[in-house]
Formats: C-alpha cells, structure tokens, sequence
C-alpha cells in the first residue's frame, strides 16, 4: 500500500504577541479566502481559527462583535487585537510578551477551521 505526501498536511505555525497573532505561510493557506474569523477556544485549550466568508457575513446571522479582520500578505497573515490576545493569554494561562509564544497549527478538513495547539507550543 502506499501512502501519498499531501502537501496540506504540513504543520502551519501561529506567533501570539501581546497585540497580534501571526500566521506563517502554511497557516495562512487555511484563512486565505476569509472576510472575517472567529476566534475560540476549544475543551483542550487549542485555539479554533474559523475563516467566515463575505456571504456567511453578508447573511446577519453572526454576532459581529465576535468576529475579527484578517490582514492578508504575501507570506503571512495578522489578527491585531490587544482586546483578543489579553483574552487569550488569560483563558489559555500564558503570559505573552515582545518575544513570540509560538504554536502549531493543523487544517480540520471536517469541520473547516484551523486548530493552534497549545500543547504544540515550539
């Protein structure tokens, strides 16, 4: 048997500082498309990123308020929020500073969001 090398199983990489998150190249991959994102936490403490399209915007039937602009680069993509990293930092029990708390990221191709592990933290 053999087993294919899919590109898009590569490990994506996700910075926390204290005012943005940072999303290296292969993170990026999975926000690419979106007009907005929700940002969550899950029971495990992994992050869920979940791209929101201008039509699912457009439709009124998301509170606004819980959704943040995705800036998108050629290399890498932003989430600038002190409001949203002070929050994370306090749910997830980790201090954030000018150096980068970095974390693995993995597509959930079934549930289409991206998860940053927090036990994935380089």
């Amino acid at each position: 048997m053999i087993e294919w090398i899919n590109q898009k199983n590569r490990v994506g990489v996700v910075s926390l500082y204290q005012t943005n998150m940072t999303f290296n190249s292969v993170a990026t991959e999975s926000i690419l498309n979106a007009y907005k994102v929700q940002i969550g936490v899950d029971e495990k403490n992994d992050l869920i990123v979940k791209p929101i399209s201008k039509e699912r915007f457009d439709r009124g039937d998301i509170d606004p308020s819980g959704l943040y602009d995705v800036a998108i680069k050629k290399s890498y993509s932003r989430i600038s929020s002190t409001f949203l990293l002070s929050t994370i930092a306090n749910k997830l029990h980790i201090r954030l500073g000018s150096s980068p708390y970095k974390m693995d990221s993995i597509w959930d191709e079934e549930n289409g969001y991206l998860i940053v592990k927090k036990e994935g933290q380089i």
